[in-house]
């Protein structure tokens, strides 16, 4: 069987829930040996199936790039849809960072406090924070006691607020920029704004600009309306996390009107508030990536491979007609520099629309422009 033949049937029998077929299925000749042997112990004995961490990662190593994203997804169904068998192994969700597996604890670490931000009479302003919930988060665990932080602080919850502030103002001007710029002649005279689309998103076409344009005004309102900020700062997670969001698209029509279907959940990592850098030394690049997040969580963003030599770094997802359009099979490898994200608009401009950081970069570099 080819490796897409085992994954088609895998994920159809699980689908399914035909425990015959699981029963009869031939470990042998599967890529997924471990996992199909697992399943199928657990359906006969209706116990929980502890696996051990090394087995899942070397079964994912042997793959090349262009399958292990489909093995992740097939985990990543698993962990969902059979809750006990996966709590011997945790799989960790696409959020705009590498997809990776945890193990859990034998015994649980205790459930870190709910807290509320305090800092002196400081409060979140255009967002709502929401302590971690192992319930609602079950695919991260948290740290033990002696690694947790405290409640965010006054300069930790002014840091965020103006960050927001600052992140919402330059997607504000983008779409401006934007909407100038959308009846403008396009073959000569191209203005500055022109030439940063171009390098952002390639080479002028009037759908896709429309797209772009669109996005932008999404993304306006996703700001507008602020995010839950979900503190992960004490979980293995958060730990090492910046920050990240799942991929959604928030859009609607309401009343004839562009509208929001909900608002973006943001993990908030310890990276995102680390340092001793201030504030304005810092802000360009956190504006970005809160853009970059967001997009992931409004207008359903991907992470694109990079383009190096003007051949993929890796092969992304080519089908038009699929959710995951233009991601990489490893989102760890990704487009997110400023010379990547251009050079990615020059080579793919169809992929360049829908990749996150390119939203992010094209706004840093309009708000630069604005000198704020």
């Amino acid at each position: 069987m080819t490796h897409q033949q085992v994954f088609d049937e895998f994920i159809r029998m699980a689908k399914a829930e035909r425990e015959k077929s699981f029963l009869k299925f031939n470990e042998k000749t599967s890529c997924l040996k471990h996992m199909v042997i697992a399943l199928r112990d657990d359906i006969r004995t209706k116990n929980l199936t502890k696996i051990r961490f090394e087995q899942i990662r070397n079964t994912l190593e042997l793959k090349s790039p262009k399958d292990s994203r489909k093995y992740q997804n097939a985990l990543n169904y698993v962990a969902i849809h059979w809750p006990n068998w996966n709590r011997g192994v945790r799989v960790m969700p696409q959020v705009g960072v590498a997809s990776q597996l945890r193990t859990t604890p034998r015994t649980p670490p205790r459930v870190p406090p709910r807290v509320r931000p305090t800092g002196m009479g400081i409060v979140p302003i255009g967002w709502e924070y929401v302590s971690y919930n192992r319930r609602d988060q079950p695919w991260t665990a948290p740290l033990t006691p002696p690694e947790f932080l405290p409640e965010l602080n006054k300069s930790e919850i002014t840091r965020i607020n103006e960050s927001l502030k600052r992140a919402k103002y330059a997607v504000e001007v983008s779409r401006d920029a934007l909407i100038r710029v959308n009846h403008a002649n396009w073959v000569t005279n191209i203005n500055p704004d022109q030439q940063l689309y171009i390098d952002f998103f390639g080479a002028y076409n009037q759908d896709r600009f429309k797209r772009v344009l669109n996005n932008y005004k999404v993304l306006y309102l996703a700001f507008q309306n602020g995010p839950k900020i979900i503190d992960l700062r004490n979980t293995i997670y958060g730990k090492t996390c910046y920050a990240a969001c799942f991929r959604h698209d928030l859009r609607t029509i309401r009343d004839d009107r562009l509208a929001l279907k909900g608002k973006v959940d943001m993990f908030l990592g310890r990276s995102f508030l680390s340092g001793t850098s201030s504030y304005k030394s810092s802000t360009d690049s956190t504006v970005g990536t809160l853009i970059h997040e967001f997009s992931h969580g409004a207008i359903n963003a991907v992470d694109a491979p990079p383009v190096i030599g003007g051949v993929w770094q890796l092969i992304p997802n080519l089908d038009p007609n699929d959710k995951d359009y233009g991601a990489s099979p490893d989102n760890s490898v990704q487009a997110s520099t400023t010379k990547l994200d251009k050079d990615l608009a020059a080579f793919a401009p169809a992929i360049a629309i829908r990749n996150a950081d390119n939203y992010g970069q094209f706004a840093s570099a309009i708000l630069m422009r604005s000198g704020k």
